[in-house]
């Protein structure tokens, strides 16, 4: 259970959250058979955005950011990372 008393989800759960807001995915890579999405979460209620790492369709991780443009500065280090280790782009 996170600090703010919500329940994290289980592996190969979404999050059942952002309804009326939009979300969108970022970049997408592949590395053998498997691939990792980034998506962006924007609430319309919230001041916050969540991004969110998926790995073959599992939410793996999602952090908030108090605007767009950090969320996205952080998906593309993580972008550049991941291909330092042998993952392509892929949409």
């Amino acid at each position: 259970m996170s600090p703010t008393g919500e329940r994290a989800p289980s592996r190969g759960q979404t999050r059942l959250r952002n309804v009326t807001g939009k979300t969108e995915r970022l970049w997408r890579l592949r590395k053998d058979s498997t691939w990792i999405d980034a998506r962006l979460c924007e609430d319309a209620f919230a001041s916050t955005v969540e991004l969110q790492f998926f790995y073959d369709g599992s939410m793996l991780v999602a952090r908030k950011w108090p605007s767009r443009q950090a969320a996205v500065a952080d998906a593309e280090d993580q972008r550049r990372a991941l291909q330092r280790a042998g993952w392509n782009t892929h949409w």
